[in-house]
């Protein structure tokens, strides 16, 4: 292999080491690993101010399991994080097929988003095509035949982006972190300081189930990315929005994280189409890919996502109409999207 790989750090093989006769519930290799991750960052927010002596499982945002290994790993900035619109889901808020005036949609940086009751009757999906004779008229009218849409889809946009440097860690990610083998649960979630030089740490990190990344800086173009989240067989939740990707392949020779059930790949730069082997991920219900530079036909293939219950394609350069498969995801409760003429 061409990158440093997994380093093996101290001896220790037991799950408890006496110090001045205090039991220290902490893994010695594990401890290692979290102190190699401190000396690597800028720590301005004091995040990491607990991170010492000897129990690792005291410090804040670490936390291990009863044979004191590390499962959960949590340094998000909050301030950070970015925020879809929160919708009013009321029963008087949704759109059930029914109602065929103008609707007053609710837009998200111009564009619809629509929420579907629990029990929506699926002639919405028939609507949701462009109205040619209005396709002129107005920059918001993407995909949308606005004769056929209702008045009562309403949200509240309540935030986007809300980042605040002062509390992200700086620096590089320690590799070295890819000794918490038993780790089930990566946060960092907005620490836009934050960079790796790859994912390949993260491949060894097999007992993963959450991942969430968002904001952190993965400084490189190629696919091997993807190629370590595909060694994560337990994975559940991924999150790499605004990364600062700029490839998805269009091909997998296998898809080995198949039980995921929400993926975020949201404001990157892919500069590509939807790849096939996404429709193999037939657990997802949530799939957000807005801002993610995508272009082509939405596929006929969403119709295999039959979980899906949010759908964020918007600010991409789609172009034609969306399938009528897409009617057949009786689950689905939002969606949004941008039709290119």
């Amino acid at each position: 292999m061409d990158y440093e790989g997994i380093f093996k750090l101290g001896s220790c093989t037991e799950n408890q080491s006496q110090t001045n006769n205090v039991t220290v519930k902490c893994i010695q290799s594990e401890r290692e690993a979290l102190v190699r991750f401190k000396a690597g960052v800028i720590d301005f927010p004091g995040k990491l101010s607990s991170w010492v002596g000897e129990d690792c499982c005291q410090w804040k945002g670490v936390e291990c399991d009863e044979t004191d290994h590390v499962i959960k790993l949590n340094l998000s900035n909050p301030a950070g994080r970015h925020r879809h619109p929160v919708y009013d889901r009321s029963d008087d808020n949704c759109y059930d097929g029914s109602d065929i005036n103008y609707p007053d949609l609710a837009y998200e940086n111009n564009y619809p988003v629509i929420h579907l009751c629990t029990n929506a009757n699926k002639r919405i999906i028939p609507h949701l095509r462009r109205s040619s004779r209005d396709s002129k008229k107005s920059s918001r009218n993407w995909n949308v035949d606005r004769s056929s849409l209702p008045r009562n889809v309403k949200a509240s946009v309540i935030a986007s982006f809300s980042g605040d440097g002062n509390e992200s860690l700086s620096g590089e990610i320690s590799p070295y972190l890819g000794n918490l083998s038993s780790l089930t649960h990566l946060d960092l979630v907005g620490n836009y300081n934050l960079s790796t030089k790859n994912l390949d740490w993260v491949s060894s990190l097999t007992s993963l189930e959450y991942l969430y990344m968002e904001g952190v800086k993965i400084n490189h173009t190629k696919a091997d990315w993807l190629h370590a989240i595909n060694m994560l067989p337990s994975l559940l939740e991924l999150s790499l929005c605004s990364c600062e990707l700029e490839h998805l392949p269009s091909s997998l020779t296998f898809l080995n994280f198949t039980s995921l059930f929400v993926l975020d790949l949201s404001y990157n730069s892919f500069n590509n189409s939807i790849p096939q082997w996404l429709f193999n991920l037939t657990s997802l219900t949530k799939l957000d890919l807005t801002f993610s530079n995508l272009g082509g036909k939405i596929l006929d293939s969403f119709g295999r996502l039959g979980s899906l219950k949010y759908l964020y394609l918007g600010g991409n350069h789609f172009f034609g109409s969306i399938p009528a498969s897409i009617g057949s995801l009786s689950s689905l409760k939002e969606l949004t999207s941008h039709i290119m003429r």
